[in-house]
């Protein structure tokens, strides 16, 4: 029997034990350390049982049955056949073809309860880095005019040599599944073909953050072979007017959407992020249109933030009148399927406590600049460390400011707190250092926000809660 690691399945060690992670559902499987022994030993190529097992045999010392192992192995990797996560076949041509069921019901789960509330215990107490984002570049071939990037920065690039070094330290974390790759402009790196084939060849999904404008055949082509990969990129519109006058490039939205079907056609993971403002607020409609219709999925935020240096001209193009985020929330409710259940259950649910945490920034994720700073997401000026002086790993388990980011409550917003809506509404510890900040960190989200939020709940308690 041959068995090999589908594309889309990713095995690490957390916490000594057993983590796989499906990136088509972002599904957890969790196991022993034992179960961890043998899965490690399985790849993205076909494997005969009989090969595994001896490798596997060569991790414990004495006398260890062959027989016994193979058997163990078979079984094991029989049952994440049955979840969907391992291809196996009588001979290793058949796994060509072989893609793996999606098993959206199965709990995939390998530990008795006790154990795996006991794993929950240990990633709780101890964050694990599962995803970091690079920006390998502030050059940007476009100029939008809400970027939190300031333009006059957008022409540094990282070395091929920190690139290289800052995956050979995730590799080492064993814990990294997600490695995002950014910018500006990601393919203006004059090695960025270089770059995303190493991290595929290192073993880690590849997301990347692009405007698509400059995607050749050969990109897809590297996309496409290896590891899981998937492109989020940007539609501001379906006009090219509105579209090209926000990214301030003629014929910017023709390559998108061209290119947007390349990626379609080669079955590329594709998400679509819209940004809501002024100036495209009504275009928002016949972009969730064109997503449904091409199977892509496009998420549409709410607020703009200010400019890493703390430059808050980019604000100028929030909505004006804070009314047009009722049609906006209307769209999403209409387009999005789940979406009005998932409302209702998060709203149905108790208030958030003061203990609760805000959100992810810094307790699984991080970004790294082109300079190697350390930060808890991207556009927060806040730097953990520096990889020029410091371990990626050293910086994730020992940066005091990091962990005082990890320990930032709902009770220190002090206003939030007790705001009714404290459960329809997010707490972007980003956004209230770079537009509320001025010499001390100040616990307090912008007025805008939350009037804009305040809109938000009205519309949803109108059309969701009320019906």
């Amino acid at each position: 029997m041959f068995y090999k690691l589908n594309k889309y399945t990713f095995v690490r060690n957390i916490n000594n034990y057993l983590v796989i992670v499906d990136k088509r559902t972002e599904n957890e499987l969790i196991g022993d350390y034992t179960s961890y022994l043998f899965v490690k030993h399985l790849k993205n190529e076909g494997q005969d049982i009989d090969v595994i097992a001896r490798n596997i045999c060569s991790e414990f010392s004495g006398d260890v049955d062959f027989l016994l192992v193979k058997n163990d192995g078979i079984a094991l990797f029989d049952r994440l056949s049955d979840f969907g996560l391992v291809s196996k076949a009588e001979n290793i041509n058949a796994l060509d073809n072989e893609n793996g069921e999606i098993i959206r019901d199965v709990p995939h789960i390998l530990l008795p309860k006790e154990e795996l509330d006991k794993f929950k215990g240990l990633r709780n107490k101890n964050p694990t880095l599962q995803s970091i984002i690079v920006e390998i570049t502030k050059k940007c071939n476009e100029r939008c005019l809400h970027c939190y990037i300031p333009h006059e920065n957008k022409n540094i690039m990282m070395s091929d040599e920190d690139f290289y070094s800052i995956v050979e330290q995730a590799k080492e974390m064993q814990t990294v599944v997600n490695f995002r790759i950014s910018g500006g402009e990601c393919m203006t790196h004059p090695s960025f073909k270089k770059f995303i084939k190493y991290v595929k060849e290192s073993g880690f999904a590849l997301d990347l953050l692009t405007n698509l404008t400059l995607l050749d055949d050969e990109t897809i082509e590297i996309l496409k072979n290896g590891t899981f990969s998937s492109v989020q990129t940007t539609l501001f519109s379906l006009k090219p007017e509105i579209h090209d006058r926000i990214t301030t490039v003629p014929g910017s939205l023709e390559k998108t959407l061209k290119n947007l079907e390349k990626l379609n056609k080669a079955k590329i993971k594709v998400a679509i992020a819209t940004q809501a403002m002024e100036m495209n607020k009504d275009s928002i409609d016949n972009l969730y249109r064109y997503c449904n219709s091409h199977g892509f999925k496009l998420r549409c935020d709410w607020t703009i933030i200010a400019k890493e240096n703390r430059d808050e001209n980019n604000l100028s193009c929030r909505i004006c009148n804070l009314s047009d985020y009722k049609e906006i929330c209307k769209l999403k409710l209409r387009y999005i399927d789940g979406y009005k259940n998932e409302l209702k259950e998060e709203l149905s649910r108790p208030p958030k406590s003061e203990t609760t945490h805000l959100c992810n920034a810094g307790t699984n994720g991080l970004q790294i600049d082109t300079n190697l700073n350390v930060h808890p997401c991207p556009g927060w000026d806040l730097s953990l460390g520096n990889l020029k002086n410091e371990t990626l790993s050293d910086i994730w388990m020992k940066s005091e400011k990091l962990q005082k980011v990890r320990d930032v409550v709902l009770r220190d917003f002090p206003k939030c707190a007790k705001c009714e809506i404290r459960n329809l509404c997010s707490i972007c510890m980003a956004q209230a250092d770079l537009e509320m900040t001025s010499s001390q960190f100040k616990f307090e989200m912008p007025q805008y926000v939350c009037d804009m939020y305040k809109v938000i709940y009205d519309t949803i308690k109108e059309e969701v809660l009320d019906n």
